[in-house]
C-alpha cells in the first residue's frame, strides 16, 4: 500500500505517526551538534567534523520519518538522504562535503597519518558552520511536515501505522535463497533459543537476508519472548549473548540481537522503528 495515495483509507494514520520518533532523532542530532561544539573547543577537530556529519545525517533521517512514516535506509550518505527527503537543493556543497569527510576522518590514511593529525581548526570551524546551517533548514522542514500532516494523534497516544500482514515462519531446510551463515546459525542455535526463551517469534533481517552481505556482515536477529520482562531493556543484549554463548562462537560470526517483549514487539510493528523494518524486510524463522 502506498501511504502517499490520496484514496488510501489509512493515510491519516500514516501521516499522524507518533511525534516522539521524529523528535528523538532530532534530539540526537542536536546533541551531536552540541558535542561537536565542545570537541572543537577541546581541539579535537577530527571528532568535531565526524559529529557534524552525524548531526546532519540524523536530522535528515528525522525528516524522512516525518515525510514517509518509516525509517530511512541504513546509509551514511548525506547526498542519498537529501535526495530521499527532497533536500538536495536546500543544502549547500559544504554540507555534502561533511559526508566525504566522515569516511576520510574515521581511520588513518594510506600514508599512515592519523585523522587528528591532518584535521585543522579551520576544517572543524567550516564543518560546524555547515552543520549549523543544515540543521536550521531541516528543523524548519520538519516543523512544516508536522503542520502539514497533523502528525500528532489528537487522542494523545501514538498514531500508529497500518498493521502488517502476518507472516508464517519459513522452512530453513528447504529454503533456496538463504544466506549460508544464516542457515548455519538457525541450524545450530534455533533449538537452544526455544529452550532458553520459548520465543513467540524470531526474525532475521539486514544485509544477510536483504542486499549483498560481505564477510563481516552481522546476523541481525530479533527475538520476541515473555521472558524478557525479567531483564532490563538495556541489559538484554549482553544477557542474551551470555546465556546463548553466541558471543564466543567464532564459526557464526557476529550476531546482533534485539530482544523484545510481546507488547514492545506489537507496538513497534506499527511505529517507524527498527521492529517494523525487521518485519517488513526480514525473514521469520520461528
Amino acid at each position: 500500500m502506498n501511504p502517499r495515495s490520496e484514496d488510501c483509507l489509512e493515510t491519516r494514520a500514516w501521516a499522524r505517526m507518533a511525534n516522539r520518533y521524529v523528535e528523538s532523532w532530532m534530539r540526537q542530532a542536536e546533541h551531536d551538534l552540541a558535542t561537536a561544539r565542545q570537541t572543537r573547543e577541546l581541539g579535537s577537530h577530527d571528532t568535531c567534523v565526524v559529529l557534524c556529519q552525524q548531526a546532519v545525517e540524523k536530522a535528515l533521517k528525522a525528516l524522512h520519518i516525518a515525510q514517509h512514516g518509516e525509517l530511512a535506509p541504513k546509509t551514511h550518505s548525506l547526498k542519498e538522504l537529501a535526495e530521499l527527503t527532497s533536500m538536495s537543493d536546500d543544502l549547500d556543497r559544504a554540507v555534502f562535503k561533511l559526508g566525504e569527510d566522515y569516511f576520510e576522518l574515521r581511520y588513518p590514511d594510506d600514508a599512515g597519518v592519523a585523522p587528528f593529525e591532518r584535521c585543522t581548526r579551520e576544517h572543524g570551524e567550516e564543518a560546524l558552520a555547515a552543520a549549523e546551517r543544515a540543521l536550521a533548514v531541516i528543523r524548519r522542514r520538519v516543523a512544516e511536515e508536522g503542520e502539514r500532516s497533523g502528525r500528532t494523534n489528537p487522542d494523545g497516544g501514538d498514531a500508529l501505522l497500518p498493521e502488517l500482514p502476518e507472516t508464517p515462519p519459513i522452512d530453513i531446510a528447504t529454503g533456496t535463497d538463504i544466506d549460508a551463515r544464516v542457515r548455519q546459525f538457525v541450524e545450530k542455535y534455533l533449538d537452544r533459543l526455544h529452550e532458553l526463551y520459548a520465543p513467540l517469534q524470531i526474525w532475521i533481517f539486514g544485509s544477510r537476508v536483504q542486499g549483498e552481505p560481505d564477510r563481516g556482515s552481522d546476523i541481525d536477529l530479533l527475538i520476541v519472548s515473555e521472558r524478557f520482562r525479567e531483564v532490563p531493556r538495556d541489559r538484554r543484549r549482553s544477557t542474551f549473548r551470555e546465556q546463548t554463548g553466541i558471543f564466543y562462537d567464532s564459526s557464526i560470526g557476529s550476531v546482533d540481537p534485539l530482544c523484545y517483549t510481546p507488547e514492545e514487539f506489537e507496538h513497534g510493528k506499527r511505529a517507524p522503528c527498527i521492529i517494523r523494518e525487521a518485519v517488513r524486510h526480514g525473514v521469520r524463522v520461528a
